[in-house]
């Protein structure tokens, strides 16, 4: 094959590949084989191919609180088949079916009706969800271990499951408020562990609801949108507190959080063997080696719910020795925060930080700037140089934010990122 040949061939193979979201197609079946954790992964992707089946369920249950309405408006604006038990057993009832009188005979014993009751009636309806729907939406359901289980045996993997409620159930727990109901709920949430996000329903109309859980979900379920979880890094220096502001960005948009200093605390409080190394330097007032937080942050980078459900990563790389390693993971973020401040106004700041408001790593890094100004100038040398590396290896990545921004300002401004495709390319 001569070279414009094989120029030509390549082209089309690429072109063939976007029109036909071969790549996200392929990350979809990678983040069902980590949500089913098949025994057989070869079967399991046979079978899932072979079978139709909604290629995104979520479950939002309300706990101890009316989520219909909130739950028909995200159906509504992200196309999702709607699936609540309770309209089907009503609709039983008022078909006067045998299992009409069924669950007419448990209200007047004023008794639950057994969740395995209504499992048939589920089943039908998955199975007629329109090919054109993005996926399902499963209103109140599963509530007991036996419904998640049902679940899994007709292979519906549930990508994300809300708690909508006023309290958490710990708080509830705390204030002994102890009934059948919660501790099923609870037996699910802990069953469904990372896959599980709380909305807080106090003083919140459903549109309220419904949006917050609409703006978590909108940019995985539109076609034009890959389905591949975002990644997104912040670079931020030490002594630069960011882990707030990504803290907040994963919890809007439903993303894990990983912090590099909020890691070297971790191990320290968690009195580990590496936790007694990072403690040493602390003591010592050094910071950490580099392969350690490398080691750390790679860790959690490539846990299976994290790319299942995509991160945000504050606090690394603090230097281009580490940003040299991220690069070598190939874990290529979607979209790069890089932060702008002039030179005089980060050593301003570092030197008026108060120190007690800091975590361990930070406070060792302003110490030792405040304390060695030789220090701190081959740290700002470096972290121009680790800015420069960073615009030249993500280009049309880069979204540049300042300190001193207002916090949501950037949140909202993430949340557009997010429904780019651009940057997914």
């Amino acid at each position: 094959m001569d070279k414009a040949a094989k120029s030509q061939f390549e082209q089309q193979t690429i072109k063939y590949i976007e029109n036909k979201k071969i790549y996200d197609l392929l990350e979809n079946l990678v983040r069902k084989l980590a949500l089913n954790q098949p025994a057989d992964p070869i079967d399991f992707l046979i079978d899932h191919l072979s079978h139709k089946k909604p290629n995104f369920v979520i479950s939002v249950i309300g706990v101890e609180t009316d989520i219909h309405k909130a739950c028909g408006n995200i159906s509504l604006q992200l196309n999702l088949k709607q699936i609540s038990p309770e309209d089907l057993i009503n609709k039983e009832i008022q078909n006067n079916t045998k299992l009409g009188e069924e669950f007419k005979a448990f209200g007047q014993k004023n008794e639950r009706i057994p969740e395995e009751k209504i499992f048939d009636l589920i089943s039908k309806e998955i199975q007629t969800v329109d090919k054109f729907a993005n996926g399902i939406l499963l209103e109140n359901f599963p509530k007991t271990l036996r419904g998640a289980e049902f679940l899994k045996t007709n292979k519906i993997i549930l990508d994300r499951i809300f708690q909508v409620s006023e309290e958490t159930i710990t708080e509830k727990f705390a204030q002994k408020k102890y009934t059948h109901e919660l501790l099923d709920v609870k037996d699910i949430f802990e069953l469904f562990q990372d896959f599980t996000v709380y909305i807080d329903a106090k003083g919140k109309p459903s549109e309220k609801v419904s949006e917050e859980i609409v703006t978590m979900l909108n940019y995985r379920v539109k076609h034009t949108i890959p389905l591949r979880p975002p990644r997104i890094l912040i670079i931020n220096p030490p002594g630069i507190n960011f882990d707030k502001i990504g803290a907040q960005i994963a919890q809007k948009f439903g993303l894990v959080h990983i912090d590099g200093t909020t890691l070297l605390n971790k191990e320290v409080n968690n009195k580990s063997r590496i936790g007694g190394i990072i403690s040493d330097c602390f003591k010592n007032n050094d910071l950490v080696p580099d392969d350690l937080l490398c080691g750390l942050v790679y860790n959690e980078l490539t846990k299976s719910t994290t790319r299942v459900l995509g991160w945000v990563l504050t606090g690394f790389p603090f230097n281009t020795q580490q940003f040299h390693k991220f690069l070598s993971w190939e874990l290529h973020p979607h979209i790069v925060l890089n932060y702008e401040t002039k030179e005089e106004s980060f050593t301003k700041n570092i030197l008026e930080a108060d120190v007690g408001i800091l975590n361990y790593y930070d406070q060792v890094f302003v110490n030792k700037s405040k304390k060695n100004q030789k220090f701190l100038d081959n740290f700002l040398k470096e972290s121009e140089k680790l800015k420069h590396e960073v615009q030249q290896s993500y280009l049309n990545k880069i979204e540049n934010i300042e300190i001193d921004q207002n916090t949501s300002q950037i949140v909202s401004k993430v949340g557009k990122l997010l429904q780019n495709p651009v940057y997914y390319d």
